[in-house]
């Protein structure tokens, strides 16, 4: 009889203790040289506020926050940073929505990284590293005196996302116009 009772509860023990195991494998870690969950997300933020002023409106700031999460959730790398811009008003800005809005842009139900130029010249490009992202048009840009010398104009525009959001669109409908191929959720 004892030795029921000993099987019964041992069952029970590892009935309880096994599930346990694959939740840990499933759980998204950070990279190794990275601790600070907080840090982490700082580092994305500051990366975002580089393409931003601080004349940037609301829905715009929205709309780089959302890039800044769906960047932080698809990259194993935290971004280097050229400066420490985090008691900058823009930074507060796009860290207030980073934490408010938890939106994400995924490419089959998965969070994509997603690149970022301050300003084209008329149009994004297409790239073989993001198979995800569409050339679009971004005339708007012209308006801008801020221009990005990098050439590279895969991605979206900070200054085109700007540009429409100031003319009426909501955050998500100007990441829209960029990335047609994505999903916010």
């Amino acid at each position: 009889m004892k030795d029921k009772i000993l099987m019964i509860c041992l069952f029970f023990v590892l009935m309880a203790v096994l599930p346990l195991g694959f939740i840990t494998k499933n759980v998204r870690s950070l990279p190794e040289n990275q601790t600070d969950t907080n840090t982490y997300n700082k580092a994305y933020i500051s990366k975002a506020a580089e393409y931003c002023n601080k004349d940037f409106c609301d829905e715009a700031v929205k709309a780089i926050a959302i890039i800044a999460r769906t960047n932080s959730k698809a990259s194993a790398e935290q971004p280097s940073l050229k400066d420490n811009n985090s008691n900058s008003e823009l930074y507060k800005r796009i860290e207030q929505y980073y934490k408010e809005d938890k939106s994400v842009l995924r490419s089959m139900g998965q969070p994509v990284e997603i690149p970022v130029c301050r300003c084209t010249d008329g149009f994004t490009s297409s790239s073989p590293k993001y198979e995800y992202l569409t050339a679009v048009a971004s005339p708007w840009d012209s308006f801008s005196t801020d221009r990005d010398n990098s050439g590279d104009f895969s991605g979206i525009s900070a200054e085109g996302i700007d540009y429409l959001c100031k003319n009426g669109m909501k955050a998500e409908e100007a990441l829209k116009w960029y990335l047609p191929k994505l999903e916010i959720k």
